[in-house]
């Protein structure tokens, strides 16, 4: 079998790269593949290169120097939901096909996906537990969208609504990850820049419904999820205080049912999009 080097550049250990981890993994779902891993660039005929944008926009041209001689290259951009490194002004060998994370624009020619679940889902019972708690939220009050959905919750009976002190001084992992298994409904406010955050995707891993945002409070742009998906199966949300959590719970288990369906199509086509870029490039 042919073996796929896995290039990822400084810094490691960056949550959203725990999807990818799973996809070269054959965890998020079998790829028929066999991957091996680099610190930094594999020194191979080509690669899959992970990229933490943010933190290689100003040394784009060091990227370009190392990854000059490939014959193939997919280049996976993470890290940058502010979008700064812009792999239109890129200078990628001829053979190449980009994955973006996250993305503030349109990228006709590139694959387009979203932050992952944080690596702590992984600690998900296998057997999935009674959904017992109706709406589960623990997250920072940092700006006006995460406001108004914390207070579009106030008086929820049978939920835990949780307001951290900052990113990672929430709840115990697996306290937190219990809580999503149990729960029915996640409400998934914008991240600080995207609409996207880690708690969509764990409430897709922990079979709840994710309510999710459609605005950033950067911007006010809301066409992030239709770029990412087109048609997605749950719901977006413009205005936190029109919320109808009631009526959500009423439809409970028929809506998040649907969406588990969807996420497992979704798992698949990451791995189709993998083994076909792959396949045109030459790798396979």
């Amino acid at each position: 079998m042919t073996i796929i080097p896995v290039g990822r550049l400084a810094p490691g250990g960056q949550w959203d790269c725990n999807m990818l981890d799973q996809l070269f993994a054959n965890k998020l779902y079998p790829t028929g593949l066999e991957f091996r891993r680099y610190a930094g660039y594999p020194n191979t005929e080509g690669a899959i290169l992970i990229v933490p944008g943010r933190y290689w926009v100003k040394v784009m041209h060091d990227i370009e120097d190392a990854v000059a001689s490939y014959k193939w290259l997919l280049l996976i951009r993470t890290g940058d939901e502010e979008d700064l490194f812009d792999v239109d002004q890129f200078a990628a060998p001829p053979n190449t096909q980009f994955w973006i994370q996250t993305p503030r624009r349109d990228y006709p020619d590139a694959r387009l996906f979203g932050v992952g679940a944080s690596p702590h889902m992984q600690i998900l019972p296998a057997v999935p537990p009674t959904k017992n708690l109706d709406v589960f939220i623990s997250a920072q009050d940092t700006h006006r969208r995460r406001r108004d959905c914390f207070n579009s919750l106030d008086g929820l009976d049978n939920s835990r609504v949780h307001r951290t002190a900052g990113f990672t001084q929430g709840m115990d992992p697996a306290e937190y990850v219990a809580c999503c298994a149990a729960a029915k409904i996640m409400p998934c406010p914008s991240g600080a820049v995207s609409p996207d955050s880690f708690r969509v995707w764990e409430a897709l891993e922990a079979g709840a419904l994710p309510v999710v945002d459609s605005v950033s409070p950067v911007d006010g742009v809301t066409d992030y999820w239709s770029r990412l998906f087109g048609e997605v199966p749950f719901p977006v949300v413009t205005d936190w205080d029109g919320v109808d959590w009631a009526a959500m719970l009423e439809e409970w288990p028929a809506n998040a049912n649907r969406v588990q369906a969807w996420w497992t199509q979704m798992k698949r086509r990451y791995v189709d999009w993998l083994r076909e870029d792959l396949e045109t490039l030459g790798a396979v």
